[in-house]
């Protein structure tokens, strides 16, 4: 794996309906990027409680001409889904090590929203 996860700030208020609970989550990476997206093992952030695989994840503070994508994981696995890179023309970072832009400043954060109590 070449992402570590490390959990930026809990909203302590989570949705007005009380079933998800969003986190901001920082992801550094530590290697090189496979072609097909880094595994993402939400596992290793001890506040993270879930036993499932986010509801739903958005990015922020990509630099620009970056994209990503939350891949989940098949079967559901809170351990097992990616994030594919992409570069500004749309195509997919090759495997390799990640471009400096990526790896500069705060690296790439992530909200990622869980079911409650699971």
């Amino acid at each position: 794996m070449s992402l570590s996860l490390a959990l930026t700030a809990q909203n302590p208020n989570p949705h007005s309906m009380g079933k998800e609970v969003p986190y901001d989550i920082a992801l550094t990476s530590t290697g090189n990027y496979a072609t097909g997206g880094d595994v993402v093992d939400f596992t290793t952030v001890p506040l993270i409680k879930a036993s499932r695989p986010p509801l739903e994840v958005i990015f922020y503070n990509l630099p620009g001409g970056y994209n990503a994508e939350w891949i989940r994981a098949t079967p559901d696995a809170i351990n097992t889904g990616k994030i594919k890179i992409y570069s500004a023309s749309g195509t997919e970072l090759t495997a390799g090590a990640y471009p400096a832009a990526l790896t500069a400043n705060d690296g790439i954060r992530i909200r990622a929203w869980f079911k409650k109590n699971l």
